[in-house]
């Protein structure tokens, strides 16, 4: 999940919606959002931009996702169940139980008890 303060639009520098609307209809297939969030969005915002996450928040972890401001996720992981970046053949968020999810670095973590983030 995504989102963009109203005064920052103008770093995108094209109308989001239009644009969206016709990248859907040229493509028309599963992930498009994703591609289209890819392709013309992140190359414009990624240097401005504040991100919440508690595993990849540094350069030395995941250089491409690297931004500007980097927070660990400001609440703390209930439940077994998390939704992942990935999706099914339907769209349906694919799920994994946190036994399979390794722990967050420290160096990531909002709160260093808070294991998962």
């Amino acid at each position: 999940m995504w989102g963009i303060k109203k005064a920052a639009l103008s770093v995108i520098g094209f109308n989001v919606t239009v644009a969206f609307k016709k990248y859907l209809l040229s493509k028309n297939g599963f992930l498009s959002d994703t591609e289209f969030l890819e392709e013309k969005i992140w190359p414009r915002v990624q240097q401005v931009t504040m991100a919440h996450d508690s595993y990849y928040c540094d350069e030395t972890l995941k250089p491409h996702l690297a931004s500007k401001v980097h927070w660990g996720f400001p609440t703390m992981r209930y439940g077994k169940l998390v939704a992942c970046a990935a999706a099914n053949e339907t769209g349906s968020p694919l799920l994994t139980t946190a036994e399979n999810v390794q722990e967050a670095p420290l160096q990531c973590r909002r709160n260093p008890d808070w294991l998962y983030g």
